[in-house]
């Protein structure tokens, strides 16, 4: 048995029936138990008493309830072929299922036959489980209970839990460094939080590993002569003699084999109090005899210890049988060896999949994800458990470590080698909000317990007071399929809700409310069906969202969140919208051919090119600031954003082939629908103009909202800020000036080409010197074909293009019609457009803002504060259709004096306007209703919507009213304005009844593939 069950606790210990060797240590650790038993208390329940079982990967530790202590403490040996192996590891081989489960069945048997001395029909068990057990495991163990020994209950329970149960306190972080890994649980308010389990595989057998390499290069050996040889005549002693160190280290220790070591770094090993070493990590791996040369100054202990092996000598000439001779020697091991090598801790070499794996990288790393308002709780609460707990000087070690990394504002030396060796850009920043946190609050918590036995503790003392509620009954263990079923703690959801599978374990008799998790803590962040098969972060989806009442208090907080978001958006939106304005009227002093033919060019190239690549980069809404959300909640990568903004720019500039195609045959295309043959070919050579500048406008687009998706919103409003001033000079010196290029305004397109690739260079270098760049790392070509990542993008992509050009469609359409009634109505049209179009920047910028909160909060897990978001959004909205009504309502008489002195253009400008104030209120809901659906991953809905109000409603509906009614322009209006209220009403309807829980579990299955 390994020394971390055996020295370090104080409970009576064998090895498995398999290697049992002495009939008389089996009788005095009898009747140690028998003492133990006339020795214990009184329970609260007398019979009722549990047993208790903590059953890990090498260890089985057992006993009742209300003892202070395990009764017996077995080793777990599975027989694999010549060699053992424990319950389980991280590769679990089915092909021992059969001897684990012999091996366990023997070693309960053992456990009730002759330590506990009970009848198992008599009494209730409860079962100490790890976070990472296997759910196959968990069942083997179940069904021996159940059939083998018919037991009348079985009760799981997390041993992370009770490990913190030991401790008085109902929040904090269960560090359990195991044989083969060490796990980080963060538990709030009673409830372990699986999705946010924290694993590296570095345990007692890496620290047994490091001592075996420091041992065989550092540590001398030296023969000295053998007292006898025994009385076997093929045993005969071995003569001190010169023999290489190196052959004789290699001979004694592969003489011992595993457990020999594993003994000894539990006997002489400990933690330095603070780290002072270098990154020795990896070039102890190169050289192992050249890093640690610094230390042979040490001031730590160099111990001889007296051992003993047997050395085979093959057959001698007279016999067939084996010579073996017994050989003494004196291993002695520098001070600095038993100090540094459980150095392998603290390293942090990041050698696990990107990874840190370092204990105090873990520990931070657990607790980045823990949301917000529970981080300090869970921090002021880190307990240490497992046999690498017992470990002299960690919990000393662990405080320094934190306290180091809090303490000076940057890295103790172990932490910092491994993350400067990670090669992963901007991993530093993630734990810059927990730094102060960790310095303030964190504290490693001692109790009176031995560490190694908390779990057992922690089991013993909740069934003596009965607080573990779930349990499986034997009668019901079996369905009628004869399907098993053992209830999991990960699937934890409300104290009072029907069908629970485990209650609050720190509620007794789950009877006593408590106080409520967390906000940010929902169903969906603890409901997880976990098995060895299941990824480590997946939610569940299958129980409904806590969808409380919404109070004013939290809408009107995110209402206030979102505003400084949406201003510089919507001002942004407006600076865009000044480039085109400012080309129009640059060219309006050229000719009114040339005006005209602009006006053409533009409505064509918006048609056939720009409104679909708005419409495709509206993937990105969903995809890059879900992934976002996901980065801050420390559940997934933030060089994520950057492959779905690289997957969206080569979908559409794979898109912009056909388009520029279709640019530079518009004239053809022109005539054939009727168009003047001037205007026509104008209007050829204004698109061909603009060919350019698709790529610019792409990369523009598509990283504009790269950063909004991230809530960088000022970029967009700094660049373009700036450029909008740039654009009017190059419009006046290639349209208007003496210099101009030609005399029929075709500067005019080629200026908005420099300023879009202005603007797309810019953002470019925004996001890289200033902010936002650290999630790009370029093309990865595996990651942007990726077929299935490409088929979500192209998805979202196309319901963004269907639900963005409907719209924009739609008022082309009517623009066309207005344009056969009259051009008084043409131009009235026009100005009660570009009325909406300023008055479309505000709620836009809301509806960017919600979309971008909602994204992250459902990447995060959140669904119930996207909820709130959604709904902060739509009230805030609210507020802004009423002003915007009012507005165009009252100025009814003066607002189209700003673009025009006819008279009869401001008389039908006057009689549009109190219609458009009515669709001011349809508008806005729908335009942040729209952000809604983008943010949630759902804009196929509102582009069926469009689609189905625009042209199955409302322009059908407006024709009638326009032409066959002799309504003219206000029976188009009429038209569009019934057809947005349609579609605001379904689409308030519809967010109304999302399954934001069902919307979070979307968002995690596209980041999972």
């Amino acid at each position: 048995m390994s020394q971390w069950g055996l020295n370090r606790t104080a409970s009576t210990t064998v090895s498995t029936p398999q290697h049992q060797s002495s009939t008389t240590s089996l009788l005095s650790l009898s009747s140690v138990s028998l003492a133990s038993n006339a020795l214990r208390r009184n329970s609260l329940y007398g019979f009722e008493d549990r047993i208790v079982l903590d059953i890990g990967t090498s260890l089985l530790r057992a006993g009742i309830s209300g003892e202070q202590r395990p009764r017996i403490v077995l080793d777990i040996s599975v027989p694999d072929g010549s060699q053992t192996t424990g319950l389980y590891d991280l590769h679990l081989d089915p092909k021992l299922d059969m001897a684990r489960r012999e091996t366990l069945t023997s070693l309960l048997l053992l456990v009730y036959n002759k330590y506990l001395l009970t009848d198992p029909k008599q009494r209730k068990v409860i079962v100490a489980e790890k976070a990472l057990m296997p759910t196959q495991i968990k069942l083997m163990i179940a069904d021996i209970l159940f059939r083998v020994l018919n037991v009348p209950a079985v009760q799981f329970a997390s041993s992370e839990l009770l490990t913190l149960l030991c401790t008085g306190k109902s929040s904090g972080l269960v560090v359990d460094i195991g044989p083969l890994e060490t796990s980080v649980v963060p538990i709030y308010d009673g409830r372990p939080l699986p999705q946010l389990v924290r694993m590296s595989p570095i345990g007692t057998q890496a620290l047994t590993s490091r001592l075996d390499l420091l041992i065989r290069n550092h540590a001398k050996i030296t023969l000295t002569s053998s007292s006898s040889s025994g009385a076997n005549n093929n045993i005969v002693p071995a003569e001190p003699a010169s023999e290489d160190p190196t052959e004789l280290m290699a001979e004694f220790l592969s003489s011992q084999g595993t457990q020999y070591m594993q003994n000894l770094a539990a006997r002489i090993c400990f933690v330095a109090h603070a780290s002072t070493r270098q990154d020795v990590s990896v070039p102890l791996k190169r050289n192992p005899l050249g890093p640690y040369a610094q230390y042979d100054s040490s001031t730590a202990t160099d111990i001889a210890i007296h051992v003993e092996w047997m050395q085979s000598t093959g057959n001698t000439p007279s016999s067939q049988s084996t010579k073996r001779t017994a050989k003494t020697a004196i291993l002695t091991i520098p001070g600095w060896v038993r100090e540094r090598a459980a150095e392998v801790w603290f390293e942090g070499t990041g050698t696990v999949a990107g990874e840190d794996d370092s204990l105090t990288t873990l520990i931070m790393d657990a607790l980045v994800r823990v949301p917000l308002d529970s981080r300090a709780e869970v921090a002021a609460g880190i307990v240490l458990t497992g046999g690498g707990s017992m470990v002299t000087g960690i919990f000393a070690r662990v405080e320094n470590e934190l306290r180091s990394i809090g303490g000076n504002g940057g890295f103790a030396v172990g932490f910092s080698a491994g993350r400067a060796n990670s090669g992963r850009k901007g991993v530093l920043n993630r734990f810059d909000e927990v730094r102060r946190l960790v310095r303030d609050r964190s504290v490693v918590l001692r109790t009176v317990f031995k560490s190694n036995l908390l779990p057992w503790i922690g089991g013993s003392l909740a069934g003596s007071v009965k607080m573990i509620s779930s349990e499986v009954v034997r009668d019901s263990y079996f369905d009628v399929g004869g399907e098993q079923s053992v209830p999991d703690w990960c699937k934890l959801v409300g104290d009072d809700t029907e069908g629970n599978e485990t209650a609050n374990l720190m509620s007794p008799g789950a009877k006593t409310r408590r106080s409520g998790p967390s906000k940010f803590l929902k169903k969906s962040d603890m409901s997880y069906s976990a098995t060895e098969s299941t990824p480590l972060l997946r939610r569940s989806s299958d129980d409904p969202i806590d969808e409380p009442a919404l109070n004013l208090p939290e809408l009107l907080a995110e209402a206030k969140y979102m505003a400084p978001l949406a201003c510089p958006v919507s001002i942004g939106y407006l600076l865009q919208l000044s480039l085109g304005i400012a080309a129009i009227i640059a060219v309006g002093r050229v000719s009114t051919n040339a005006l005209a033919s602009l006006a053409l060019a533009t409505l064509y190239a918006n048609v056939t090119g720009y409104s679909l690549f708005v419409g495709m980069a509206a993937a990105i809404d969903t995809l890059c600031s879900q992934a976002h959300g996901e980065y801050l909640a420390g559940t997934g990568e933030r060089r994520e954003l950057g492959r779905h903004v690289t997957r969206t720019i080569f979908i559409m500039y794979t898109a912009a082939i056909p388009v520029a195609l279709l640019w530079w045959y518009t004239e053809p295309l022109l005539l054939l629908v009727g168009q003047d043959a001037d205007i026509a070919r104008l209007s050829a050579k204004f698109t061909r103009y603009l060919i350019p500048s698709l790529l610019p406008f792409i990369l523009s687009e598509t990283v504009k909202r790269y950063l909004m998706s991230q809530g960088i919103m000022a970029a967009q409003m700094f660049v373009i800020g700036f450029v909008a001033p740039l654009n009017c000079v190059l419009l006046y010196v290639f349209v208007i000036s003496d210099f101009r290029i030609g005399d029929d305004g075709i500067g005019a397109p080629i200026s908005l080409t420099i300023s879009h690739t202005i603007i797309a260079l810019s953002l470019c270098l925004y996001a890289k010197f200033v902010q936002g760049g650290e999630s790009y790392d370029g093309w990865e070509w595996d990651q942007v074909l990726h077929p299935t990542k490409l088929k979500i993008s192209a998805r979202l992509g196309v319901s963004g293009v269907l639900m963005t050009c409907s719209e924009w469609w739609a008022w082309e359409v009517v623009a066309l019609a207005a344009g056969l009634i009259s051009p008084i109505y043409l131009a009235a049209q026009t100005v009660v457009l570009n009325c909406t179009f300023i008055t479309y920047s505000i709620p836009l910028g809301f509806a960017i803002a919600c979309s971008t909160r909602i994204g992250n909060a459902l990447g995060a897990g959140d669904p119930q504060r996207g909820r709130i978001a959604s709904w902060a959004a739509l009230g805030a909205g609210s507020f802004i259709a009423v002003a915007n009504s009012c507005f165009f309502y009252f100025s009814r008489n003066t607002l189209g004096q700003f673009f025009s002195s006819d008279p009869s253009v401001l008389a039908v400008v006057a009689e549009i306007l109190p219609l458009a104030a009515a669709f001011q209120a349809a508008d806005v809901i729908t335009c942040i209703s729209g952000g809604i659906l983008r943010g949630a991953g759902r804009p196929e809905i509102g582009a069926y919507l469009n689609l189905i109000g625009y042209y199955v409603l409302g322009i059908p509906i407006g024709l009638v009213l326009c032409f066959f009614m002799d309504l003219k322009l206000l029976g188009l209006w009429i038209g569009l304005t019934v057809a947005l209220f349609a579609v605001a009403i379904v689409e308030l309807v519809t967010i109304a009844r999302l399954n934001w829980n069902k919307e979070a579990e979307k968002a995690r299955e596209r980041s999972m593939f």
